[in-house]
């Protein structure tokens, strides 16, 4: 007789992968640490739970990258020295010096979230995670 699973699935907006918790969310707010964490997004989950508590999670990753500026007084990193291209949101427009006359987009030294998103499969133990589910 064949063996049967029980899986328990869900989709969530977001999610967090931090050293030893993962947070799933929709619309609150979580922060976590760009350094060691993993920001996902469209984060669907399946908990198999008579396997050793293994959690299955297929999400899109989004990634950051760390600029810093050419010049280090000013803080700005203009769009010629762009690695990927940053979210909107973070986008600013100004002049690279005040005398120019010419406007440039810029964003803040530091790191970026960037349009760039990477798909990826996570298979974690529970035994070694804590799962934090909101909303």
């Amino acid at each position: 007789m064949e063996e049967i699973k029980k899986l328990i699935c869900g989709h969530y907006k977001y999610g967090i992968v931090h050293t030893d918790k993962i947070t799933l969310f929709n619309d609150t707010d979580h922060y976590g640490k760009i350094t060691s964490s993993d920001f996902l997004r469209d984060v669907d989950v399946c908990l198999d739970y008579l396997d050793n508590g293994i959690l299955f999670m297929n999400a899109k990753k989004i990634v950051y990258a760390f600029y810093v500026p050419e010049n280090s007084f000013s803080g700005r990193v203009f769009e010629s020295d762009w690695e990927h291209e940053p979210h909107p949101k973070l986008i600013h427009t100004g002049k690279r010096h005040f005398w120019s006359r010419k406007r440039e987009r810029f964003v803040h030294s530091g790191w970026n979230r960037t349009t760039e998103e990477v798909n990826i499969t996570i298979a974690v133990n529970l035994n070694t995670y804590k799962i934090e589910i909101f909303d």
